[in-house]
Formats: C-alpha cells, sequence, structure tokens
C-alpha cells in the first residue's frame, strides 16, 4: 500500500504537472510562439510571412503589444505606412511607457509627413529611454525633412545615434544625405560607401541610392557601374533596368540605353516613368512622333508628374506645336518651380511668340533654379541675345 505521506506527494507532482500542461496551452504561450516566429521571419526579409505570423498572435491575444509592434515594422518595410501607424498607435496604447512603440509611431508619422506628431514620440521615446539610438535617427531626418527644416537639431541627432550604435549602416546613410543637401558631395560618398562595408555587398537597395547621388552630379559611367551591381542582385526588378537605362541616355550611350529600358517596360509595363524614358530615347535620337505617343501614355499612367509634362512640352516645341508646348510647360512649372528645362523651353516659346520681357524672365528662372552648367549657359546666350 501507499502511505498517506507519499499518496500526498503524489497529489502535489500531478497538480503541478496539470499546472504546467494548462498554462502551457494558454493563448499567451501560442502568442509568444507566433511572436517569435514573426521575429525570425522578419529578419530573414519574410515580410509576408512575418504579417501572417504577428497577425495570429494577435487573434490568439489582442493585448500582445509585441506582435503590434512587430507587425507595424513589418508593413513598415512593405511600405503600407497607413497600416504600420494603425498598430503602433495600439502598441503605444497596450504600453504607452515603450520607447520602441513611440518610436514606431513616430517614424510612422515622419513618412506621413505629418512631422510635428512624429517629433513628439520620438522625443518622448528618448525621454524613456536616451539610450535608444532608433529614435536618433528618425528625429534626425524629421529635423531634416520637415517644412522648416532644422539642420543643427538634424546632424546633433544623427550624430547621437552612431555615437550610441556605430553599427548601425543605415545611421550612415542618414548623416550621408544630410551632408549632401549640405553640397558637402565627398563626405556624402564616404558615408555610402560605409553603409554598403556594413551592410554587405548584398543589398542592391544601397547601390541604388548611390547611383542616384552620382547621376545628380553627372558622374553618369559611376551611376551604370551601381545599377549594375544592382541588376546583378536583383536581375528581375524592373526600376534597377531603367535607371542603367537613363543613366545611358545622360551619358550619351543611347544605343546602350534602349535595351535595358525595354526590359523595364517588360516586368514594369505600368510604370509611367519608364515609358517617359523611352519617350525621351526617341526624342533624343530624333523620332519625336514616337516620343510623343510614350510620353502620352507615361501621363495616361501619372499625370501628377512635372518632369513628364515638361518632356511633352519639349516634344510639341521640336514639333512647332507652340500652345500646346507652353501649356504643358505651364503645368509643369505650376507642378515644381524648379524645373530647370520647363523654364528654358517656355522662354524658349515667349521668344519665337514674340514675348520677349516673358521670356528673358523665364531664361534667368532657369539660370536661378538649374546646377546644370550648359543648361545655364545656353539660358544666359539667350538673355544676352534678347537684350
Amino acid at each position: 500500500m501507499i502511505s498517506h505521506a507519499r499518496a500526498q506527494m503524489f497529489l502535489v507532482v500531478i497538480t503541478l504537472l496539470s499546472a504546467v500542461i494548462i498554462t502551457s496551452c494558454q493563448p499567451m504561450s501560442s502568442a509568444a510562439a507566433f511572436i517569435s516566429s514573426g521575429k525570425v521571419n522578419f529578419d530573414k526579409g519574410q515580410y509576408d510571412q512575418a504579417i501572417v505570423d504577428y497577425t495570429k498572435a494577435i487573434e490568439i491575444d489582442p493585448q500582445a503589444a509585441d506582435a503590434y509592434i512587430g507587425r507595424g515594422s513589418t508593413y513598415f518595410q512593405k511600405a503600407k505606412y497607413d497600416e504600420s501607424l494603425a498598430d503602433f498607435k495600439k502598441a503605444v496604447e497596450l504600453r504607452p511607457g515603450s520607447a520602441e512603440a513611440l518610436t514606431g509611431r513616430g517614424k510612422s508619422y515622419s513618412l506621413k509627413k505629418q512631422f510635428d506628431l512624429a517629433i513628439q514620440d520620438l522625443n518622448d521615446a528618448i525621454k524613456i529611454d536616451p539610450g535608444f539610438s532608433e529614435a536618433y535617427f528618425r528625429l534626425g531626418r524629421c529635423y531634416r525633412l520637415q517644412k522648416n527644416p532644422d539642420l543643427a537639431k538634424a546632424l546633433e541627432s544623427y550624430n547621437k545615434a552612431i555615437e550610441l550604435d556605430d553599427k548601425v549602416a543605415d545611421y550612415y546613410e542618414g548623416l550621408g544625405n544630410y551632408l549632401w543637401d549640405m553640397k558637402e558631395y565627398d563626405k556624402a560618398f564616404q558615408l555610402y560607401d560605409k553603409t554598403i562595408e556594413l551592410k554587405g555587398p548584398r543589398l542592391a537597395a544601397n547601390y541604388s541610392t548611390r547611383s542616384f547621388r552620382y547621376g545628380s552630379i553627372r558622374e553618369y559611367g559611376k551611376s551604370i557601374a551601381d545599377d549594375s551591381m544592382c541588376i546583378q542582385l536583383k536581375p528581375d526588378e524592373g526600376n534597377y533596368y531603367n535607371s542603367r537605362g537613363w543613366h545611358y541616355l545622360m551619358n550619351g550611350e543611347l544605343e546602350k540605353a534602349l535595351p535595358d529600358i525595354n526590359k523595364s517596360l517588360e516586368l514594369n509595363p505600368n510604370a509611367s516613368y519608364v515609358w517617359d524614358s523611352r519617350g525621351w530615347y526617341y526624342y533624343l535620337t530624333g523620332n519625336v512622333n514616337q516620343a510623343l505617343a510614350d510620353i502620352n501614355r507615361a501621363l495616361e499612367l501619372d499625370a501628377t508628374s512635372g518632369t513628364i509634362f515638361g518632356h511633352r512640352g519639349m516634344c510639341y516645341y521640336a514639333t512647332k506645336e507652340y500652345d500646346k508646348a507652353m501649356a504643358d510647360l505651364n503645368k509643369a512649372i505650376d507642378i515644381d518651380g524648379k524645373n530647370a528645362e520647363a523654364f528654358l523651353y517656355r522662354g524658349l516659346c515667349y521668344k519665337i511668340l514674340d514675348q520677349p520681357d516673358k521670356a528673358i524672365a523665364d531664361f534667368q528662372s532657369a539660370v536661378n533654379v538649374s546646377d546644370d552648367a550648359a543648361l545655364k549657359k545656353k539660358a544666359m546666350d539667350e538673355i544676352t541675345n534678347l537684350r
């Protein structure tokens, strides 16, 4: 027979085992497992599966703040900023003292250009955790991009983020963007190089950023090299073919441009900017009618681009349809008051229409907003001739 003491001990063990089994079946444990799986998939870049995992966690435990934070971060990576903001708002509601949740909500506000709300959240996050480097990085971006930039605070914030964690590549890219705004191009490129060094030569987006910057200062050969690296890393991404095709156009290598642009159209048939690129290729090679056909298609897909309206206006100028050219160039300037080519060609239209005062004003505007030496010289020559 089992003694009374042993029976009592047996009952205690059974009770404890039952408690463990019951606890392991509670929703929180299952939610935690899905949150853990979501983090793993997020780190692998498998964002769709991460969202599935975090959503399951929320279904099991609607109070799981970590699941909202994780899913909000994943939506952010997929550029779904409305969904990201909604999740971070819920996370802050559930865990108002979380620097991570406040930073997430702040960065979502910033991508929706609600910089006042973003700056408030990020400063609140820093008060809670003065060592949270991402909050400083996001704050620097807000100070740099808000309507009235506070460049001193932007620089201070970027530097603080790097001081707290000097191994995060994005922080160097952010500081590089700040230095680019300050026209310190050499220093900016050093930081873009540092970004690639830290992330490793596997992420096409870093080369794409550097390619864009090289292109903006007309170092097209370097742009093309970075675009080629992007294509090598992501051969099914149409944007990279378009970028290389465009830089070939700007570099005068027209015969190399068209295959890249056509490949981009094959991958992205509804991308307005690619139709515009091909239209510009045809314009540069003298086939203005085909250029107009492609640029018209671009405007069917996106009627908000000042660049595309400017290109069509230049085509109409070439076909001597000056009224149509003026209408498009006016639209281009209304959308983007720094479109130097639009000012130049509208000035040329005014010159032909015998309105020299308006022509001179537009040529002067082209000089004022352009950093292209050749365009500025052409505009100044026109002013001199008219005067």
